[in-house]
């Protein structure tokens, strides 16, 4: 995982622990890397709804192709713009995910 994907599956697992379940979790092209040791490598089972927007440049293997919720898709973006441009469609498709897992936006 890329840094922002390695604390959030830390925060999902932490919670885990204690038996809390994680509604949604919404990742944007999460690369196949891990930087921190002891942290969990696939999303933790606690969460019932996971989606990833991924770079169509990106032929890297995610892991989160391990889990079996998993809702990715692939979008004509670089690593570096994904996420950060509301006009690449990724974006939306990110809100309508949380939307469908039950998150409440405003």
């Amino acid at each position: 995982w890329s840094r922002g994907a390695s604390i959030a599956t830390q925060v999902a697992q932490r919670l885990g622990n204690d038996d809390i379940e994680v509604n949604f979790m919404g990742l944007y092209d999460a690369v196949d890397r891990n930087p921190f040791r002891d942290y969990p490598d696939t999303v933790p089972s606690n969460v019932r709804n996971f989606a990833h927007a991924r770079s169509g440049q990106s032929n890297r293997i995610s892991r989160s192709e391990r889990y079996g919720h998993a809702n990715e898709r692939n979008f004509p973006s670089s690593h570096s713009t994904i996420g950060t441009n509301p006009l690449g469609g990724h974006h939306n498709w990110m809100l309508n995910q949380a939307h469908r897992a039950g998150v409440r936006l405003k």
